[in-house]
């Protein structure tokens, strides 16, 4: 049976993916470029496919489209080269949308100086390295943006989806580089949870529910292999196991490291004027 866009409105992960984009300026809305829906996936890493009302239009509109510091949302791997004039393939852009079949769009995080005062480093500790690279910036650190908003775009199916790994960075308006998270990206988001996810069956269902721990930003780059799988995840609850072995001190890691386990808790409630999706009595 096909799902109607009043029932795709209702999904989670549709719901989750038209906030962001409602946060561009101007406030994109998807449903105004809905034709045809097509799928609504699991997850917002696999997203919302679509048949879109208008293809060029809604490349145009996509390119018009700003953060809140008035640079372009988002940025294709065909970019004008700032001495030639010409366009040119942006081979790290390029890597990063292997996997799509059309017109592709990535959004970048962009680093912004700050005017915060710097702090100044104890003498009494001597030469350190600053393991968590804060730059001495002090404790007042605006939390970085660690998902891209990812289009692919074509005139019969277009998906569009949320890597929630950040790899791609645009420093100082000299372009647009991968960071080292784009290693964690192709271990989860394209080999587990695309390549052996989209396979079905039990693999599928395994490779859905598990992650690989490799040095990232989320965990401050610190060397330590591990695996994380979620026992359960309902609506509101979810129950993960996690092991994590260090490549310094774990000579094997499998009889090595440390198991931990977690329960993450969510919901939605009204207090303090919170949002839910109850109506709220008239005053």
């Amino acid at each position: 049976m096909t799902m109607t866009l009043s029932q795709a409105k209702l999904e989670p992960v549709y719901m989750d993916i038209d906030s962001r984009l409602r946060g561009l300026n101007p406030p994109f809305e998807l449903s105004t470029w809905v034709k045809r829906v097509i799928k609504v996936h699991g997850n917002t890493l696999d997203g919302f496919d679509f048949e879109p009302t208008d293809y060029n239009k809604l490349l145009d509109c996509l390119g018009k489209l700003t953060d809140d510091y008035g640079d372009p949302a988002f940025v294709s791997d065909k970019i004008k080269d700032p001495l030639t004039g010409k366009v040119v393939v942006h081979e790290p852009l390029e890597a990063s949308m292997a996997r799509t079949e059309g017109a592709g769009l990535r959004q970048v995080y962009r680093i912004r100086l700050s005017d915060r005062p710097l702090v100044e480093s104890d003498p009494r500790a001597g030469l350190s390295m600053d393991k968590r690279f804060a730059g001495l910036f002090g404790s007042d650190v605006t939390q970085l943006q660690l998902y891209s908003i990812h289009w692919d775009v074509r005139g019969v199916k277009t998906n569009v989806h949320v890597d929630e790994t950040l790899f791609t960075m645009e420093v100082g308006g000299v372009g647009v580089f991968l960071t080292p998270d784009f290693v964690q990206h192709i271990v989860n988001d394209l080999f587990i949870k695309t390549d052996l996810a989209g396979r079905g069956g039990i693999l599928g269902k395994i490779a859905n529910r598990t992650s690989l721990r490799v040095p990232s930003s989320a965990v401050d780059f610190a060397l330590r292999l591990g695996i994380s799988v979620d026992l359960y995840r309902g609506k509101n609850v979810k129950v993960q196991a996690t092991h994590t072995c260090s490549l310094h001190t774990d000579k094997v890691c499998y009889w090595g490291g440390e198991w931990t386990g977690s329960v993450s808790v969510s919901g939605k409630h009204d207090i303090g004027s919170g949002d839910t999706d109850r109506p709220r009595p008239k005053r």
